[in-house]
């Protein structure tokens, strides 16, 4: 039965960070085996490319966001789950739009392809993430703050210095990932300020101001 440990992508720890080469590579691998028929190698090369994803180091581009939603796909395509394939084609759809399989690897009357057509993604409902106190998210390869919860997204934190510091996989039952979000707007009051009233009088009112995070 061909799988994917999504467990081990949210919850594995990296011992050093993994490199687009390396990711590209095993997805390449996995690919090719699929197209090859070889179910023992697509197994394994699909599992590296899940271990391999949170702990890449680099910025992930789009088109390898949609590259590796369509090998979940494909996966699931061959683990008989629906509700996955659906999934996983849908967020390679909302990456990649104008993306077309190469009919070496899926042909022209294969149900992935015809799955892969039919998909309307239409406008999905988002999910907001809170803006990080340092350095700014990244959802499949593009700055935002928003993520579709139709489908899975690969979320990226840089540093301020553009540096990688996370990389979650996020399926679409997952929650937020964590990280040190920045602080909300505090609002306070003003001292009371002297206004005047009808009668003549100064009478105290409290404005309200909003201060920025610091």
């Amino acid at each position: 039965m061909l799988f994917f440990l999504v467990g081990l992508a949210m919850a594995q720890e990296c011992e050093e960070p993994t490199t687009s080469r390396d990711l590209l590579k095993a997805v390449e691998a996995t690919e090719s085996a699929y197209s090859l028929a070889d179910g023992a190698g697509f197994q394994q090369n699909a599992e590296l490319s899940e271990q391999l994803l949170p702990c890449l180091g680099e910025p992930l581009s789009r088109a390898m966001s949609a590259r590796y939603h369509r090998v979940r796909g494909l996966a699931a395509f061959l683990a008989r789950d629906e509700e996955l394939q659906k999934a996983s084609l849908s967020a390679a759809r909302w990456v990649q739009p104008r993306y077309v399989w190469p009919a070496d690897l899926v042909p022209m009357d294969h149900p992935v392809r015809e799955a892969y057509d039919g998909i309307d993604i239409g406008e999905p409902a988002l999910l907001d993430l809170p803006p990080p106190k340092e350095g700014e998210l990244t959802i499949d390869g593009q700055p935002g703050l928003q993520r579709p919860t139709a489908w899975p997204t690969i979320v990226q934190h840089f540093g301020p210095e553009g540096d990688v510091r996370h990389t979650w996989y996020l399926p679409t039952s997952a929650t937020n990932p964590e990280y040190e979000a920045a602080k909300p707007p505090k609002t306070a009051t003003t001292e009371a300020i002297l206004a005047e009233d009808g009668g003549g009088k100064r009478a105290p009112i409290s404005i309200p101001l909003i201060i920025g995070a610091g």
